[in-house]
Parts: C-alpha cells; sequence; structure tokens
C-alpha cells in the first residue's frame, strides 16, 4: 500500500485565541501518527497543555522502534501515561497552572496496521466515499446521560453541559479507551482517511449521522480541500470553539462525476464569459476609431500590422502606404 497523504489545520473560529494543538507526522519510515489536543483551564493553561501533550506524545513515539511484530496498543497505552506525566511535571514547576490540562486523540499507523485511542471528546473517524463511522467514545457529561437512557430536555442538557469532559490529562490517573477493541488492530484499507477532530468540529453533538464528512469526501479534489472544506462546514453552522482536525487518508482523491461535470460547465462559462469582454472590447475599439475619424480626419496609426498607415483627407480618404 502506497504512503498515506497527511494534513492538519487548526482555527481559532469564534474564540479569540486557540487552547487546541494538532500535528499529523511521519514519525520513522512507515510509522505514522495524528494527535490532537483541546486544552482546557485557561485560555494560557489550556494552550500550555495541548502543546506540551502533542509534542510529548511524538517525541516519545519517535524514539522508539516500531516493526510488524510491535504490539501498538502497548506503546500508544504508553504514549497517553507519558502525556500524563508531562503536564504533572509542568505543574510541579509553575504551580500556578494546577488545573490546566487537554483532551487527547492519537491515531498511530505502522505499514497496513493501526489503533488509537483517546481521553476527553477529542473524536478519531474513519471516512470513506460511502460512509463514515464514529470510532471513539466521548468522555462527556453529555455522552454519559444519554448512555444512562436519558432522553427528557435533552436539547437543554446538552445546551449547557455539551463542554463538560469527565476524563482528562491533566498530571492524573484517567486512562484512556485504546481501539480496536476487539482485536489487536485495525487493518487499513485502501480509500481509508482517518480523521482526529476537536469537538469544535462537531457543532450538533446530537446528531448520530455523520455523512456530511464522506459527502465532503467525495466532492474534495485534494486532502487539504478536505480538512479546510469540513473546518469550514462545522463554523458556517455554528461552531462556536476552536476547531482542529488532524487527518491521514489512504484515498485516491477524484471528484464525483457531478462535481467534476459543474466544474467543466463552470470552465466553459468562463471562456464564453471571457470571448464576450474581448468582443465588447473589440467593438469600443471600432467604436472609437470611427468616431475619431468623424472628427478628424487626419488620423495616424503606428505599427498596424507592421506597417504605417495614414489616411488622407486629400487623397479622398484613400488608404496610403507610406
Amino acid at each position: 500500500m502506497a504512503k498515506p497523504i497527511l494534513v492538519y489545520n487548526s482555527i481559532c473560529g469564534r474564540r479569540n485565541s486557540n487552547q487546541d494543538y494538532c500535528t499529523a507526522v511521519e514519525v520513522s519510515n512507515d510509522t505514522f501518527l495524528s494527535v490532537v489536543a483541546d486544552g482546557v483551564g485557561g485560555n494560557k493553561g489550556g494552550e500550555i497543555a495541548s502543546t506540551l501533550v502533542v509534542k510529548r506524545v511524538v517525541e516519545f513515539i519517535n524514539m522508539l522502534p516500531i516493526d510488524p511484530k510491535t504490539d501498538l496498543k502497548l506503546i500508544l497505552n504508553e504514549a497517553f501515561l507519558q502525556a500524563q506525566l508531562v503536564i504533572k511535571e509542568k505543574i510541579k514547576e509553575e504551580p500556578e497552572l494546577n488545573g490546566m490540562g487537554t483532551t487527547l486523540v492519537c491515531l498511530l499507523i505502522h505499514k497496513d496496521r493501526c489503533v488509537w485511542g483517546n481521553i476527553g471528546d477529542s473524536r478519531l473517524y474513519i471516512v470513506t466515499r460511502s460512509k463514515c463511522d464514529l470510532v471513539t467514545k466521548d468522555h462527556s457529561y453529555l455522552n454519559q446521560f444519554i448512555e444512562q437512557g436519558n432522553t427528557e430536555n435533552i436539547q437543554q442538557i446538552a445546551k449547557r453541559y455539551g463542554h463538560i469532559i469527565t476524563k482528562v490529562v491533566n498530571g492524573g490517573k484517567d486512562q484512556p479507551d485504546i481501539y480496536p477493541r476487539e482485536v489487536d488492530y485495525y487493518e487499513i484499507r485502501q480509500g481509508d482517511t482517518f480523521v482526529s477532530c476537536s469537538d469544535g468540529l462537531i457543532s450538533d453533538k446530537l446528531s448520530i449521522s455523520h455523512g456530511w464528512l464522506s459527502e465532503i469526501l467525495c466532492s474534495s479534489a485534494n486532502l487539504i480541500e478536505f480538512v479546510e472544506s469540513i473546518i469550514d462546514y462545522a463554523y458556517q453552522n455554528g461552531s462556536m470553539d476552536n476547531i482542529s482536525v488532524s487527518a491521514i487518508s489512504y484515498n485516491k482523491f477524484q471528484a464525483h462525476p457531478l462535481v467534476e461535470e459543474n466544474r467543466h460547465l463552470s470552465n466553459q462559462k468562463m471562456r464564453i464569459k471571457r470571448f464576450l469582454i474581448f468582443i465588447i472590447i473589440l467593438l469600443l475599439v471600432i467604436i472609437s476609431f470611427v468616431v475619431g475619424n468623424l472628427v478628424n480626419p487626419q488620423i495616424e496609426i503606428r505599427k498596424f500590422f507592421d506597417t504605417d498607415y495614414k489616411i488622407d483627407s486629400k487623397q479622398n480618404d484613400t488608404l496610403v502606404i507610406e
């Protein structure tokens, strides 16, 4: 299988600062890592926490030898322990940062195998051109409320408590969920696109349908366009948070036939528009030329078809080549 494409992006959105931090990197030959962290604990604390955690995870994975026999789940679980440790160390150095923390979602790939895990409400989706699967579970008050079978006043609960998480990377003992649970690893298939994201990408946390990600994937010419488009979609649909996406794709990007047809029609319309503009300009030039002759019959035009021409009224307005 060919190497994947990696793209990541993070925006402030409607916030004044960005407490998210994300990356997608090839840490060693045939080993890839996608990480997204969404900081909590105030502007300064949240930004510090998310940055520290992502950098520590990348450094830790980067120094390990990984081969086809490596237990990827074991390594990823240790990476989450390292994330808790780096926050604990930072708070010990600077006690005023006590209370800071971050969510964390990580995807670890080696060749055609991958595992992933999360703490908090940052998510991972596996997106193809035909479907989209959410493959993590939010550690949040809202998700806990739903899992307990509660349905009364769900919209009000989502609005009021949708931002509250029940697990966090804060130097404590919260442990990640590591996936896939049933098997040792997920076997990557051609066409898979892995989308790690902060909760800012999900404007409706009650929705169980995520087909819009597949629709945008189908209409995107490349992975950069896909990432930019889903971030823009979330923003336009009312996201009030920072929005971060880290994507690793094995998809062969080829726009849907309908999209290609629309692009063809758009290009055709542009060519027609340019031709009409050219005709209008040409007509204006001809009109100016004619009007100029009527006002002043003694007109000289230089370098017309690389030859000088002169219209002389004394020679009955005949064209004379000099």
